[in-house]
């Protein structure tokens, strides 16, 4: 099939089918071509050229990989990479033939170690082929041409040296990467600092161990809490794509979960977490969502909001993801098995009937895991708001010094972020200390009384709950002010001050009748776990174990609806159990 190109940008758009391209700009090659062509790159060392091992390995091509389609065996080149010592046949079969002209379509042999997959050859160069796909709900920062290109999957083989070899991230707009501008949600931040020297700590230990950023999400401005429609202005809001796409984003790492619940072509998404800011939007949008443990990872070359709560977030749709990130990041500890199961009076029950039921049949299914009955225990009740709001507004006090500085005006604020730092002005010195001083205490208490961990590895871990029951309209008006409540004794800012690692754990779906669709439309339900600092990855394991074992889904879809829907309890489709 013909396919149509253009230069934009010093790079070439290709439409090949019904999809588009992104021609890399790295020379891959040589060939000899004079005009954009596809190239299909198979590797077959020691095989013998024969039809089946085209249609075969053009299938596994199909299966493996959402940027290859067949459109590229048609009218340009198939490279075929053999191993040094073997030799070139002098005829090809005559089925073979027969495929390559029907294509017309020019086979090539070569005894190279180029990647498997799509390429593109322009004049005497090879070039990598990247998929345009459309940021449709917005959770990602965009050039002028609105889409983010992908890399083939077949360009990357997993090592021991790369085990995150192709991984897609995202990484949330409060985390530097080399020469691209960090905007902090702020168009005057951006202007201020433009484009960054260094990439985040955490995001190039990753990008060493193979993953790829294909994008910067949207956040809410400073890492704050801006909601639609009326408090996010210098950048519009995420969409959410679950229910009738018209609920809340949350924040502030909207759009890195709007890139989870909406983008199947994105695995997995790097944020930030201080009071809410992952685990917010991980429920809203239904997905996986893990805060770790306080100071597990580095944060140098994330800009901070409230250092003494700031952390490191992690989102995907499938636990074994997160698995993945924990491990190559090393946020690990050797830990056996719970000893305690902690069911928190102080925050159950719940207020919605069915939100209630799914967190306890959830409890019964970790009981069912771990063969332990869950104890109901009254925790105490401290002070986190003066830390956060002292923090939130004198973090950015060399911003709101630097940017006069340079361009002799006052940089714009949003009224709900002038309003938090309103707040936080006023918060002594005196008043953040003397919060410090309790949240130690509050720490050293909780560690010792509630985690308990002992030589042996035995532990407590605590259901926590987390999300909203039903509906949460975009279109709503909030509170004037915007920010935080007064109430530091949730378990949002109960976790934020014990450093403890969180994850968010989706468990079912509420119907509620849609005021946009006019159709029943299901709204994600979920619970958390939290456990004591180093716990990361027994969480998820213990969570994922007892999901299972219970025959319940772990993986989440991307879209309308979290699960398939069915007429149950949690109206989510069961999968088949498992024995663990």
């Amino acid at each position: 099939m013909p396919i149509s190109s253009q230069p934009f940008a010093q790079r070439w758009i290709v439409q090949l089918g019904s999809i588009s391209y992104l021609i890399r700009n790295r020379v891959e090659a040589l060939p000899p071509a004079t005009s954009p062509a596809p190239v299909v790159v198979i590797s077959l060392d020691t095989s013998p050229i024969s039809l089946d091992t085209f249609t075969s390995t053009i299938s596994r091509f199909q299966t493996e990989d959402d940027v290859f389609n067949e459109e590229f065996t048609a009218g340009g080149y198939l490279v075929i990479l053999q191993s040094s010592d073997t030799q070139p046949p002098s005829t090809l079969p005559s089925d073979v033939t027969e495929y390559l002209n029907a294509r017309s379509t020019t086979i090539l042999l070569s005894k190279g170690s180029l990647p498997e997959g799509p390429y593109f050859a322009i004049g005497r160069y090879l070039h990598q082929a990247w998929r345009l796909y459309q940021s449709f709900h917005g959770a990602a920062f965009t050039d002028s041409i609105s889409c983010v290109p992908v890399p083939s999957r077949l360009y990357f083989k997993k090592t021991e040296k790369y085990p995150l070899a192709g991984l897609r991230i995202t990484i949330k707009d409060n985390m530097h990467l080399t020469g691209v501008v960090t905007s902090l949600g702020n168009r005057a931040y951006a202007e201020l600092y433009g484009k960054q020297q260094t990439t985040a700590g955490f995001v190039e230990l990753l990008i060493q161990k193979g993953a790829i950023v294909i994008g910067k999400t949207k956040l809410s401005a400073f890492a704050g809490s801006e909601i639609p429609p009326n408090q996010c202005i210098d950048y519009f809001p995420p969409w959410n794509a679950r229910g009738d796409g018209y609920q809340g984003p949350s924040g502030s790492s909207s759009g890195a979960a709007s890139s989870i619940a909406g983008y199947p072509w994105v695995d997995a998404s790097l944020c930030t977490d201080t009071s809410g800011s992952l685990r917010h939007p991980a429920s809203s949008h239904g997905a996986w969502g893990h805060r770790v443990t306080w100071g597990a990872l580095p944060m140098e070359g994330i800009v901070p909001a409230v250092p003494v709560y700031d952390n490191i977030g992690l989102l995907a749709r499938t636990p074994e993801r997160l698995q993945e990130l924990l491990a190559v990041a090393g946020a690990r500890r050797s830990i056996t098995k719970p000893r305690r199961l902690i069911y928190p009076t102080d925050w159950y029950p719940v207020a919605n009937e069915a939100q209630q039921k799914m967190n306890e049949m959830f409890l019964h299914a970790l009981e069912e895991y771990f063969g332990v009955e869950h104890i109901k225990l009254s925790l105490i009740e401290e002070c986190a708001i003066s830390v956060n709001g002292y923090y939130v507004y004198h973090t950015f006090g060399d911003f709101r010094q630097d940017y006069p500085a340079k361009f002799g005006k006052q940089p714009y604020v949003s009224p709900a972020h002038k309003a938090r730092w309103d707040r936080g002005s006023k918060i002594t010195t005196e008043e953040r200390d003397q919060s410090l001083d309790r949240i130690s205490i509050f720490r050293q208490w909780f560690n010792k009384e509630i985690w308990n961990v002992e030589d042996s590895g035995d532990f407590a871990i605590m259901i926590v709950p987390q999300g909203r029951p039903g509906a949460n309209y975009r279109d709503v008006v909030g509170e004037p002010a915007g920010g935080p409540s007064s109430n530091s004794y949730t378990p949002i800012f109960t976790t934020s001050m014990i450093g403890c690692p969180q994850l968010v754990v989706p468990i079912g779906q509420n119907p509620y009748e849609s005021r946009v669709s006019g159709l029943v439309e299901y709204a994600p339900i979920m619970t958390s776990l939290i456990g004591p600092p180093g716990s990361d990855e027994a969480l998820v394991e213990i969570a994922s174990g007892a999901l299972k074992k219970a025959g319940w889904p772990t993986d989440v879809l991307t879209g309308r609806f979290m699960f398939a829907v069915d007429d149950n309890d949690r109206n989510a489709k069961l999968s088949p159990k498992e024995k663990l």
